[in-house]
């Protein structure tokens, strides 16, 4: 486990890096909690348990405050390929507009109990910080997503660059709406 600090933010919040090994720390578990309600219950996008193949080549960014899981994403390494050039070629859309070595950020939830709330902001901000920390550390110079609208609408209040493709895919389930995106990493 490693931790990132950003002292633009209170000292309560840590970022927090964990590995797929590192699966049984209770972090990790109370992140995959936060991520099952949203993906599985709320939304009903993944089976329960909702973990997939990439999660074995993901490494996990959290957000921690007071000792416990506030807000996370996983960050999947371009050594099995990124889902985000699968949705693109199945949109018949050019996969050269994801370069190798690039990583896709994923799975990004914020706690349910502070959705819509002041705290959403921070935690939001917080860890588009901790993701971009840890690019840098890694070296990873682009970072994609498929992006669920709602969310691009909350970066862009928090004046958080998020940039969609030359060529994105928009992709639909339910009443919600996704599309391909490019990530500040760095």
């Amino acid at each position: 486990m490693k931790y990132l600090t950003n002292k633009q933010f209170p000292s309560i919040i840590v970022g927090v890096v964990l590995g797929w090994e590192e699966r049984d720390h209770r972090f990790f578990q109370e992140y995959m909690e936060i991520r099952d309600f949203h993906y599985t219950h709320k939304n009903q996008w993944e089976p329960e348990g909702g973990e997939d193949e990439y999660d074995p080549h993901s490494t996990f960014v959290l957000v921690v405050e007071l000792g416990h899981v506030v807000a996370g994403c996983r960050i999947i390494s371009d050594d099995i390929g990124l889902p985000v050039r699968d949705v693109l070629r199945e949109h018949g859309l050019p996969i050269d507009q994801i370069p190798d070595g690039s990583c896709e950020i994923s799975r990004f939830v914020v706690h349910p109990m502070y959705l819509g709330k002041r705290e959403t902001a921070e935690y939001v901000r917080y860890l588009t910080s901790c993701i971009q920390i840890h690019c840098k550390k890694c070296l990873i110079s682009e970072a994609y997503a498929v992006m669920i609208s709602v969310l691009e609408k909350w970066m862009q209040r928090l004046e958080i660059p998020v940039f969609p493709l030359s060529t994105p895919a928009v992709i639909r389930h339910g009443d919600q709406q996704f599309r391909t995106v490019r990530f500040p990493s760095q």
